[in-house]
Formats: structure tokens, sequence, C-alpha cells
């Protein structure tokens, strides 16, 4: 209204209701509800059912700061959907290269100056699952080129996918391209 962009009588127009909501980071006990909501809203977009959510994936959620607030929260549950192919459901190994934090290089720790506690610790298992995950994602399943990203043979790779549950009915080859809307897995 200063500068003269917006007239004082359409700001008192749209302003009759000013409504305070905290950001994320000061709510996380909504944190369970908002990620059920997203999951279910993204199952039925990708006509997929709602993936089981691991129970440390709510304390791995609660550490982080949600400068984005659910918006964020969103895109990341939006993110997971898309590229990982995972159906044993939403783990903290498919989390670890969407919500930032210090640890993928993509942002500061989840709380400053917080020390380390046992949700921090994510199971070998889960990251060597992540980071295969991740590889065919980028090589839209070829397994030759993830092999040589991940920096093992094609054998390994082969052995670990199949371990994993991480095979796809065209043998390896992903059904969707990497940014699809959804990643079904079929």
């Amino acid at each position: 209204m200063a500068d003269g962009s917006l007239r004082q009588d359409l700001y008192y127009r749209l302003s009759q209701v000013n409504i305070y909501l905290p950001p994320l980071r000061q709510r996380p006990k909504d944190l369970p509800g908002l990620i059920r909501h997203f999951v279910g809203l993204h199952a039925k977009r990708c006509g997929t059912r709602p993936k089981r959510i691991e129970p440390r994936v709510k304390e791995f959620l609660a550490q982080h700061d949600w400068p984005g607030n659910v918006r964020e929260l969103g895109n990341v549950i939006h993110r997971i959907f898309t590229f990982e192919k995972s159906h044993h459901g939403l783990r903290v190994s498919n989390l670890l290269q969407h919500v930032p934090t210090a640890e993928n290089g993509s942002g500061g720790p989840a709380r400053a100056g917080s020390a380390p506690t046992e949700a921090d610790v994510v199971p070998l298992d889960d990251l060597e699952r992540g980071a295969i995950s991740r590889a065919l994602a980028v090589t839209g399943g070829n397994r030759t080129k993830a092999a040589k990203l991940l920096g093992i043979e094609r054998h390994r790779l082969t052995r670990r996918i199949r371990a994993y549950g991480l095979e796809t009915p065209e043998g390896g080859r992903q059904s969707a391209p990497v940014g699809a809307l959804c990643a079904t897995g079929t």
C-alpha cells in the first residue's frame, strides 16, 4: 500500500481474517498425520496401495527443521513416490536422498548443534539399498552403468538387486523414466 502497488480498499477487503499457523518445526506432533496424508494422496495419484511407513521414519522426519514447512514435506513424499521403486514401504533409507541433511551434503544438520541419537543411525543394508536404488534411477535401470557409478562389478550389483528385491519385471530396467509422475515398478 505504501508504494501504491496495492489499493488500500482492496487490502482491507482481502485481510478480513488473519490466521497464525506456527511453522512445522514447532508442530512435530502434526508430522505423523501429514505423512499419512501425503502417502495416501500420492498412492491414489499413482494408482498404487499406500506404502507402509517404517516406525523410524517419523523419528527421522521429526529431526528435520522443515524450512519449507508442509509444502517441503509434501515434496519429499512426492519425490519418494516418483523415484523410489522399493515395495518395502517408506523407510529411512528412502528418505536419505530426499531430505536435506549434513550427511547427504544437501543441507545443514537436522537440528544445528544437536548430538546424534540412535534415530540418526541407519543400518548399512538400508544405506546400500538406497544407493543401489538411486544408481538404477539415475541410469534408467542400466545395470552396467549403475555398477560403474557404485564402483562394483555388474554381477555383484545383480546379486544385491535380487537380495534387496529391487528387480523389475523387465529384468532390471525401470518401467518409468526418471522424473515420471509415479514410479510404480510395474
